[in-house]
């Protein structure tokens, strides 16, 4: 039996039109981080599209959050990357970045807003917000 494949062109048109689940997505960010303010996030998105979309979403919920994509070179990447570690910015939305290879101790917020049927996808995903950083209280 074959293993079904998410459709990421229809998950992107059903997550862009979404405001309700935006806004409920921005809710319980609220709800479970102690300040939007101050935290340092990466939320993984399905496509260039949905990125772009959070990322004004959240800007206009007063979040300052940009979205990254493969597309973007090195210098952009890095200037995303100082940003949120300076806090200028409280969110990258990323679109399959981010997901290994890179060490973001200073990231205490991972929003994983896909899916994926890659454990060690999400495994890896999830371990941008684990790394132990000064200052970092969880």
């Amino acid at each position: 039996m074959e293993a079904r494949q998410y459709d990421a062109a229809q998950l992107s048109s059903l997550y862009t039109v979404n405001d309700a689940c935006s806004a409920k997505i921005i809710r319980k960010l609220s709800d479970k981080v102690t300040s939007t303010d101050q935290m340092r996030a990466i939320g993984f998105r399905v496509s260039v599209q949905h990125a772009l979309y959070m990322a004004e979403v959240f800007n206009r919920a007063g979040i300052a959050s940009v979205a990254v994509d493969g597309t973007a070179d090195n210098a952009d990447r890095e200037v995303a990357l100082r940003r949120l570690g300076q806090r200028e910015i409280n969110c990258i939305f990323a679109v399959d970045l981010f997901n290994e290879g890179l060490d973001l101790p200073q990231v205490d917020t991972i929003l994983l807003l896909r899916p994926t049927q890659s454990a060690t996808v999400f495994l890896q995903q999830l371990g941008r917000g684990l790394r132990r950083a000064e200052a970092k209280r969880c």
